[in-house]
């Protein structure tokens, strides 16, 4: 549509070479993200980039967005020496550390210190737990379409730093598609808290391999863990082995790391195959079989007609998606 330039709903351009193109559906449901942050060390002082989303989000969708730019949430101490002061009574999304001085509001309190926000006003750097964080609300306190992200290592210093890396995390591996795209995650959470399971991960593709989502394999060998949140396995849609379903992140209810989702075997041509169909292999492109109604994908299936996502398909098809080992992808990078 056509909007006044000072509209919010305006549209701001984001170039490929800053910014991976990441496609994912999009829900209306309320979403939680359990993306962690990264703590710096003692030793850490990222050099800070403001970047703009053209939206107000909340501090998971930050934390997120914050690791697709290659770097984490600032610091109050990296405010303070970037002196980050906008005038007014606003809030920023920080990674919480001892010693930060709070305001003692804690109702939006989550696990290991995360949506913690600083203001960047009249209370400067001072810090809490706010309820308001953890959605994408907007609030005259809340109300910045852009955030800052700290870039902890010189180009030089994280090659370094990789390669050290590499050595410790034998079996690492993110998937990528035969045109070169790359699995990640959208950093959203979608509730389920039925009989039976707790909550999905959402995936996208995303055309830059450092964006990429990392996984293993279990210590039973079959199970396939998401390393953002080892809770999360890859499975199949309501156990439909067939070619066009749609597979995804899940947790279980009663599971522990390392047993979620299906049971999974690597082939030769580094594609995984469903135990109990392995005919087929996991995939991202068009879902062309609705898992849930047992039918054709169409206009009433869950994602629609035009639903692309992870998925099974056939062994030759071109939406297969190969397991790239991570020291592999530093080795590329270097060169």
């Amino acid at each position: 549509m056509l909007v006044d330039k000072s509209s919010s709903d305006k549209l701001v351009m984001m170039p490929v070479a800053e910014h991976a193109t990441i496609w994912s559906v999009v829900s209306s449901t309320v979403v939680r993200a359990t993306v962690e942050p990264k703590i710096p060390s003692a030793a850490s002082a990222g050099q800070l980039q403001k970047v703009e989303v053209g939206r107000v989000l909340s501090w998971e969708q930050y934390c997120a967005r914050a690791e697709q730019e290659g770097g984490r949430l600032p610091t109050t101490a990296e405010l303070h020496d970037a002196s980050i002061d906008v005038g007014y009574d606003q809030w920023t999304p920080i990674t919480s550390t001892d010693g930060d001085q709070e305001t003692g509001r804690h109702d939006g309190s989550q696990r290991g210190k995360r949506n913690a926000w600083a203001n960047i006003g009249p209370r400067k750097y001072q810090i809490e737990f706010p309820i308001w964080g953890l959605d994408d609300s907007t609030h005259p306190w809340k109300h910045l379409t852009y955030f800052f992200v700290a870039m902890e290592n010189s180009d030089a210093e994280q090659d370094s730093a990789s390669s050290a890396d590499v050595s410790s995390r034998s079996g690492v591996f993110q998937l990528k598609r035969d045109d070169h795209e790359w699995v990640v995650d959208t950093g959203i959470r979608h509730e389920i808290n039925d009989k039976w399971n707790m909550y999905t991960g959402e995936v996208g593709i995303a055309s830059n391999a450092a964006s990429a989502a990392e996984f293993k394999f279990a210590e039973d060998g079959r199970h396939i863990q998401y390393l953002g949140d080892e809770f999360l396995g890859v499975c199949v849609n309501c156990h439909q082995f067939v070619s066009g379903a749609s597979c995804n992140l899940l947790r279980t209810k009663n599971k522990p790391a390392g047993r979620n989702g299906e049971e999974w075997v690597k082939n030769s041509n580094s594609t995984v195959s469903p135990v109990e169909n392995q005919e087929l292999v996991l995939g991202f492109g068009k879902i062309t079989y609705d898992a849930w109604g047992k039918k054709p994908q169409a206009h009433d299936s869950i994602g629609g007609p035009d639903w692309r996502y992870l998925m099974l398909v056939d062994k030759s098809s071109s939406d297969k998606l190969v397991m790239m080992p991570v020291a592999e992808q530093a080795t590329r990078k270097k060169a």
